[in-house]
């Protein structure tokens, strides 16, 4: 199940918002974040049931999805009903901004935050495209689709600014709408991502990040600072005394510890071609108020 879920969505590039990572918990790439024995973070607190985490998963399928009048209608009829009743909610896991359970079955892949009981996160396997077909709608149409997927789901987008993007996956071409809010420059916790097919229009990937925060300060290191920085650091690391990197990413981002308690980073990621047969990607935290930093990603 599991293999056959990641080819899946690695064939069409299902990708997540600018803070999917949020889902992820602290641990390298490639691991499971684990939960802790005691949640010291009020916001990580336990509340929903395994059995309420389902039941808001199951609401969110079985809403219908927009239609489209400039949508591929022959192709959205092939469109199979999504099972349900399989679905099983994990254990709650450990996430960098809340505590989350995994709900899985033979169509669908979420997670639900354990505090507050949203669904965080929704892919539904049996409508990631299998066939590619000519793109029917455009930017605007896969803004419209994707903007009354989320007012009948009732997830608000107020005061954020949405980005259409149009990928060509090679097995599909897909649309992903998102939105991210930034306050003093940096990403908070409260992002959307719609993901579609350009052919029919059928969504069948959501994300929807959102956890209690406040306004962050003016970071202190700069990002110049901070990608140097992390240069310095992903090189001490592996031992080296020079590397030569290139920037794949520099994001400003408010995050939170295992006690609840607000930061600022800055999340710096890197390439080093010298390095490519062993360690050459990493992933780095810079605190944007103190300039210290650790390698919290490799491969």
């Amino acid at each position: 199940m599991k293999k056959k879920r990641f080819t899946q969505m690695a064939a069409v590039g299902v990708v997540g918002s600018a803070l999917v990572l949020l889902l992820a918990g602290a641990a390298m790439a490639g691991t499971k974040p684990q939960a802790p024995a005691v949640p010291a973070d009020p916001y990580r607190a336990v509340k929903v049931t395994p059995a309420s985490a389902i039941a808001a998963v199951r609401a969110m399928v079985e809403r219908p999805l927009p239609q489209n009048g400039a949508a591929n209608v022959a192709a959205r009829a092939q469109v199979a009903e999504v099972q349900t009743s399989d679905l099983k909610a994990n254990a709650p896991i450990d996430g960098k901004v809340f505590r989350f359970y995994d709900v899985e079955g033979a169509d669908v892949s979420a997670a639900v935050d354990a505090h507050d009981g949203h669904v965080a996160q929704l892919l539904v396997m049996s409508r990631i495209p299998k066939v590619r077909t000519d793109a029917t709608i455009n930017d605007q149409q896969a803004l419209d689709i994707a903007s009354s997927y989320l007012v009948d789901q009732g997830i608000a987008v107020d005061g954020m600014t949405a980005q259409v993007k149009l990928d060509d996956r090679g097995a599909a071409l897909v649309y992903s709408v998102s939105w991210q809010r930034s306050v003093n420059g940096a990403l908070v916790p409260d992002s959307r991502l719609v993901q579609l097919d350009a052919g029919t229009g059928v969504i069948f990937n959501v994300h929807n990040i959102s956890r209690p925060y406040s306004d962050p300060p003016t970071a202190v290191v700069a990002r110049d600072q901070a990608i140097s920085v992390a240069q310095d650091t992903a090189t001490k690391s592996v031992g080296r005394k020079s590397a030569t990197y290139k920037l794949i990413d520099a994001s400003l981002q408010v995050t939170f510890d295992s006690q609840g308690t607000q930061g600022l980073v800055w999340q710096v990621k890197l390439y080093a071609a010298d390095l490519a047969n062993s360690t050459g990607y990493f992933e780095v935290t810079v605190d944007a108020m103190t300039g210290s930093a650790s390698v919290t990603g490799r491969g």
